[in-house]
């Protein structure tokens, strides 16, 4: 999943590049100088955003789906309840 999500991210980031080509086009000249730079910041930027809004939350809730699936028929632990019991009030408050 994190290998998808790393190719996925670089997609996304070589397809924002067309976009971030259009706004370089209509900075002031002073700005376009620098074209190619200023072109993949900008892009960086949109694929960072795109990223963190859309990519990361469906790729955390895929792997929490296979985490759930995958432990579903798993016993509890005994040796941890004790030990967890043992840390604090709240953990023997949550068995109850």
């Amino acid at each position: 999943m994190v290998i998808v999500e790393r190719i996925l991210s670089v997609l996304l980031c070589l397809l924002l590049l067309v976009p971030a080509g259009v706004v370089t086009v209509w900075l002031p000249e002073a700005v376009r100088e620098y074209g190619a730079v200023v072109t993949v910041f900008i892009a960086a930027l949109l694929a960072v955003t795109v990223r963190a809004a859309f990519i990361q939350p469906l790729f955390l809730i895929c792997m929490m789906i296979r985490f759930h699936a995958l432990i579903e028929s798993q016993p509890i632990n005994s040796t941890w309840v004790g030990y967890l019991d043992k840390l604090s009030d709240k953990f023997r408050q949550i068995a109850r």
